[in-house]
C-alpha cells in the first residue's frame, strides 16, 4: 500500500510539473506578442546596400493575424480548464501530507459538537474511522480532548471547556434520544416507577431496564425501593445540570 501511495504522489508531481511547463510554453510567447518586438537597423559599414523593404516592424497584439489570436486564446482556455481540474488533486496531495489539518478539523468539530462520537465526526468530516481514532488518541495524549464512556460508545469533549465532568456525563448520556426521554420523564414525574416509564414511552421493560441501569450507574438517576416498586429520581447533583442543559 505504501508503494502504491508513493507512486501515486510521484505521478501527481510529474503531472504538476508538465502542466506548469505547458502553461509557460503558451503564456511566454503570448506575453511577448503584447509587449516586445524587434527592429533591424541599417548597416554601419559604408557602401553596403541594405534592402529594408522586407524588414519587420513592431506589432501590437491587435495587429497579429486572427488565426494566431485564436490559437493563443484557445491554448489559454484549455490550460485554464486543466488547472481547474488539477486544483482538487493538488489539494488532496497537500492534505494527505498535512495530518495536522485533519486533526484541526476533528478538534473544531468536537468543539462545536460537545459529546459527539466517532461516527458523527466521520459523517461530517469524511474521514474514515481508523484515521479519526488515531488523531483522537493524539489529542487525548496531548490533553486537548477528553472522552466519556456511556457503556456502548465514547463521547468526546474539548478539554478545559465550559463543561465540568458531571455536565459532560449528563450530555453524553442524553445524546441517546430514548435515554433523554427517560431522563425527562423522571424529572417531570419524580418517583415514577419502572412500569409507568415503560407504558408512557412505549418501550418494553427490558429496554427500559437497560437505560435505567446505565443512568443509575452514571449517577444521573437515583432509585428508592418502596415495597415491590422501585421509584426513580434525578440525582440532586444532576438536577441543576438538567435545568442548565
Amino acid at each position: 500500500m505504501a508503494h502504491k501511495n508513493t507512486a501515486y504522489n510521484i505521478s501527481g508531481v510529474k503531472l504538476v510539473v508538465l502542466f506548469t511547463i505547458w502553461v509557460l510554453f503558451l503564456v511566454v510567447p503570448a506575453s511577448a506578442s503584447y509587449d516586445e518586438g524587434y527592429t533591424i537597423t541599417d548597416s554601419a559599414v559604408p557602401g553596403d546596400y541594405i534592402d529594408s523593404s522586407g524588414t519587420d516592424s513592431i506589432r501590437d497584439f491587435e495587429d497579429v493575424p486572427l488565426w494566431i489570436k485564436l490559437s493563443v486564446m484557445s491554448g489559454l482556455f484549455v490550460s485554464s480548464l486543466c488547472f481547474i481540474k488539477l486544483v482538487p488533486f493538488i489539494g488532496r496531495i497537500l492534505e494527505s501530507k498535512n495530518p495536522n489539518l485533519k486533526r484541526s478539523n476533528i478538534m473544531e468539530f468536537i468543539h462545536k459538537n460537545p459529546g459527539c462520537t466517532t461516527t458523527e465526526i466521520g459523517r461530517c468530516t469524511g474521514l474514515n474511522t481508523g484515521t479519526i481514532r488515531y488523531h483522537i488518541r493524539v489529542l487525548e495524549r496531548e490533553r486537548d480532548v477528553v472522552s466519556i464512556n456511556t457503556g456502548h460508545k465514547l463521547c468526546y469533549f474539548q478539554n478545559k471547556s465550559r463543561y465540568g465532568h458531571d455536565e459532560m456525563v449528563f450530555i453524553a448520556f442524553c445524546r441517546n434520544e430514548k435515554t433523554k426521554d427517560i431522563v425527562r420523564l423522571i424529572k417531570d414525574r419524580p418517583g415514577i416507577s419502572h412500569n409507568h416509564i415503560s407504558r408512557i414511552i412505549s418501550l418494553d421493560k427490558s429496554t427500559v431496564n437497560w437505560h435505567i441501569r446505565r443512568l443509575t450507574d452514571s449517577g444521573i438517576v437515583s432509585s428508592k425501593k418502596e415495597g415491590k416498586f422501585t421509584r426513580f429520581f434525578i440525582s440532586e447533583d444532576m438536577a441543576d445540570i438538567y435545568r442548565s442543559c
